[in-house]
């Protein structure tokens, strides 16, 4: 999965813990982000997994086929609408 960088922001005492034990580890400060990060997000897909369920994706509407449904309900519309003016005409 290709990578995204972003930026974060943490007060310094915070950054100096995370580092200190990115350091014990032999590991960077983003490898100790993104593990921690995964084991949290792991707890929290079995603690609430409702959360990771992703909405369904919106179905790419046909557009002629929008257009033809459109055009059909216009030309039942005009029908309905002559026989309304007939019907007052008597």
């Amino acid at each position: 999965m290709p990578a995204k960088t972003f930026n974060i922001s943490m007060d310094k005492e915070l950054v100096a813990r995370i580092d200190r034990v990115a350091q014990s580890e032999y590991s960077s400060r983003s490898d100790l982000l993104r593990k921690l990060t995964v084991e949290y997000l792991e707890k929290k897909e079995k603690e609430q997994p409702h959360i990771f369920i992703e909405p369904p994706k919106e179905e790419k509407r046909d557009k002629d086929y929008d257009r033809n449904v459109i055009d059909t309900a216009r030309e039942i519309l005009q029908e309905y609408y002559q026989d309304f003016q007939n019907l007052s005409e008597r």
